[in-house]
Order: structure tokens, then sequence, then C-alpha cells
């Protein structure tokens, strides 16, 4: 799933040494490369109206590659939860590459590939059970589980149409797997063993396919300020259970080259206890609440 990623990052980086005219007065050309650097700290790192740090603090790093063509790139580091990704360093890495074009007063267009690791995290599957014979008579007497790994990893195809200030964004899973939800780790995770072996029956299902749909509005408020309300629906294939639906209404203010934000995000999903996380000490706690989320952002 990463080729046609890399392929097209590989024709971006291409593009400067080959697409950039020389000035016609012998002076500096316009620069056709420019670099966006920011960091940010989170009192909630909320993604598609979840939170993916456990409804506590977080940070980010990104940077923004982009060429006058329309192309970019993207490179996101972010600190999620070892409790909701186990086994993992506590990190979300994700890259994108793709294409921008359009009047941004008017219409404008985005299509882009994005690629989301976990790095080191992955969830217990079921993978199927494995008949024990008994050594005398050679009967059946039980039924040992065949465990797998399943990794969170996702690729994601995005489209987006935007005129002035609204948006309208489409995601469509690419991967096998909906950020590793599959009739593996479903059935692993039932407790009774019976019901396991029967959820294993129904053959195995992915979650590819996958759709999330956005549709934003931004109202600028003087110079520095602006205000803007989402509201999204994911809908995971073959796995209608995990269905939810996400709003957030945030403002934003930049002040002397930083970035003052406050969000009320949340999420309404089609069963809760599926986004319950579980932090230890027989704690939990809810990643689709709705809650208000400040942030502070530093670009460079």
């Amino acid at each position: 799933m990463r080729t046609p990623l890399i392929a097209s990052l590989a024709l971006w980086l291409a593009l400067p040494a080959h697409a950039q005219p020389a000035p016609a007065d012998g002076g500096d050309a316009a620069p056709r490369l420019h670099a966006n650097l920011s960091l940010s700290l989170l009192s909630d790192s909320r993604e598609r109206g979840l939170s993916n740090s456990a409804n506590r603090p977080s940070a980010k790093a990104a940077l923004e590659l982009l060429h006058a063509s329309g192309l970019f790139a993207e490179l996101e580091l972010l600190r999620v939860s070892k409790a909701q990704y186990p086994g993992g360093s506590g990190l979300r890495t994700q890259l994108a590459g793709g294409y921008r074009w359009g009047d941004p007063d008017t219409w404008h267009y985005e299509l882009a590939l994005l690629h989301t690791r976990f790095p080191g995290s992955a969830q217990t599957g079921l993978a199927d059970y494995r008949e024990v014979l008994d050594p005398v008579s050679g009967e059946v007497v039980d039924l040992e589980p065949v465990l797998t790994r399943v990794k969170p990893t996702t690729t994601e195809l995005q489209a987006r149409l935007s005129y002035d200030q609204f948006s309208l964004r489409y995601y469509q899973t690419l991967s096998r797997d909906f950020y590793g939800i599959n009739s593996e780790t479903i059935c692993a995770a039932l407790e009774d063993p019976l019901l396991s072996y029967e959820c294993l029956q129904q053959g195995p299902q992915h979650s590819r396919g996958s759709v999330y749909l956005e549709l934003a509005y931004r109202y600028r408020v003087g110079k520095a300020g602006s205000l803007e309300a989402r509201v999204g629906r994911q809908r995971v294939r073959h796995f209608r259970e995990f269905d939810t639906t996400s709003f957030s209404l945030e403002y934003r203010h930049l002040w002397r080259g930083f970035e003052f934000s406050a969000a009320l995000v949340g999420a309404r999903p089609r069963e809760r206890e599926l986004y319950r996380v579980n932090v230890g000490d027989g704690r939990s706690r809810d990643s689709a609440r709705t809650t208000l989320v400040l942030g502070l952002t530093r670009g460079f």
C-alpha cells in the first residue's frame, strides 16, 4: 500500500530540479518550494471526534513541504496512549502526499494518500482454533486458540472539495483494515470461548472500504481569529457497531507567531462501550466523550 505514496513523493522531489524556470532578468527566482514546521501542545488529542491519547495531554510535531506546482508532502508525529495502542512506543506517525489546485477564494481541491502507523503497536487477534486430540482415543477433547498480532497500520485515500470557507472531505480505507478492525481482533475480544469460536465460523472479514465524510465551515473573526464548525460521519465496513458521528466547534487566534485554540469536540458512537479505554486498576475512560480541548501551536 505504500508504493503509490512513495512514487508520488519521488515525483514531487524531482520537480524542483527540473521545473524551476530561470529568472528572466538575472535576479533571484521566487522560491518554488516552501517548508512549514509546527509544534503543538494539546490538552487532548482528538481525531474524528475520538481521543487517541485516552483523554490526556498530548504533543504534536508536523512538517509540511509545498511545491509551487501544487504537490505537497506532510509528516506528522503525535503522542498517543499506550493503553489504546498496546505494545507501541506511544507514537503515531502519519505520512501524506498529494496535489492541491484551484482558486482559494472560490473552488479549490485536494487529492492525497495518507499512511498512518503506530510503531511497535499490535492487537491480539484470534486466527483459528486448533483441535486437541486425546493421545489414546484420538478424539477431540479441547480446542486451542491460534493467536496472531494485528497492527493498526492504515492507508487512506483523501479527497477534499472546497468553496471559499466551506469544505467537504472524504476518506476511504485502502489498506486491508481500518485501524486493525477485523474479525480476528473482534473475535479475540469475546471472553466466552464458545462465542469467539462461533464468531470465527462466520468467515474472515476485514474493514477495507471504510469511509469517513466531513463537512466544515470556517468563519473569520477579525484579522487574527477564526471559528470553525465540523460534523463528520465514520462508517466501518462489516463492523457497523464501530460507526460514529463526530462534531467540533473550534476557535483559533494567532498572536505573535503563536496560535491559541479552544475546541468543543466529541463523538456519538453506535456502541459507546467499544470506545471505552481500559487504563488499568479497573479504571476506564470514554474516548468519545464531549470535552473542551485547548491547544498552543508555534509555527516556524
